[in-house]
């Protein structure tokens, strides 16, 4: 299993404090070759890119965006494109091009 996360910034009006946001989208993967269609115009090369199928444990409607991250194989690394099979609006499988 392995999680992505994102932190955004959230400005309260009520109490002029600013905090971090945290969203978690937990999963299964597994690796698969890269496509360079959609890595080279990412300006990626094959040694920094891989490409992660990804399915969410629950099937949810948040989904995994460019800019989270994760641990796989021990580095961390960035998700840089995203497409979902989403039937209905809920994720059931995401594949993930991920750079070191």
């Amino acid at each position: 299993m392995i999680t992505f996360t994102r932190t955004v910034q959230s400005y309260n009006e009520a109490t002029a404090v600013t905090s971090p946001v945290v969203t978690s989208i937990s999963g299964n993967a597994v690796e698969v070759p890269a496509d360079p269609e959609v890595f080279l115009p990412l300006g990626l090369t094959s040694s920094q890119v891989m490409k992660l199928i990804f399915i969410p444990q629950p099937y949810m409607v948040d989904r995994v965006k460019a800019g989270d991250v994760t641990v796989w194989a021990g580095e961390t690394v960035m998700v840089k494109d995203a497409v979902h099979v989403a039937p209905d609006g809920v994720v059931v499988l995401s594949k993930l091009h991920v750079a070191r």
